[in-house]
């Protein structure tokens, strides 16, 4: 998915990304579903196949993993990027289990630096991205211990505050 989305970048302009298997698609209501097409294209191209029952129409606001995506006022300047409450609320409980127990492991790190990551993000200057720091050295490197550390103890503060007030 990744080679595939630079490669619909470079030759069409794509405005999209991806997430594993997935592709998200975000253009204003103008450019109908041109970005699809591209994409779709493409993949055709290559032999590749999409799995057609995953396709959803182009829509101008839209909700993906947990982040709606409105570009309805694009042509007024406004594009809204906004973690949806409920997703918000989930993370922000295990975060908070975390910081109850004071355990983690490599992989409880990694899904809660992938939620971090696709959610926080979101927000004004991908604020939380440094903070996604101790996560990826829990879960690429290890520690002795599943013990929560001082830096991991703090990143899991400050996102449970940014949850609580995006």
């Amino acid at each position: 998915a990744k080679v595939m989305t630079r490669a619909a970048r470079l030759l069409f302009a794509f405005c999209g990304g991806d997430y594993f298997d997935d592709y998200v698609v975000v253009e204003p209501t103008f450019a109908g579903s041109t970005a699809q097409e591209c994409l779709l294209f493409l993949h055709t191209s290559c032999g590749f196949l999409l799995d057609k029952k995953k396709h959803e129409p182009m829509e101008p606001a839209f909700k993906f993993v947990g982040v709606r995506h409105d570009l309805s006022h694009a042509h007024l300047g406004r594009v809204t990027l906004l973690i949806l409450k409920d997703r918000a609320e989930r993370i922000s409980a295990v975060c908070k289990r975390v910081h109850a127990t004071r355990k983690i492991f490599a992989g409880q790190a990694a899904s809660l630096r992938g939620k971090f990551y696709f959610s926080c993000t979101t927000a004004f200057g991908k604020v939380g991205r440094a903070s996604l720091r101790p996560f990826v050295e829990r879960q690429f490197h290890g520690q002795p211990s599943v013990d929560l550390t001082e830096d991991e103890d703090i990143a899991l503060s400050f996102f449970i505050a940014l949850l609580e007030n995006m």
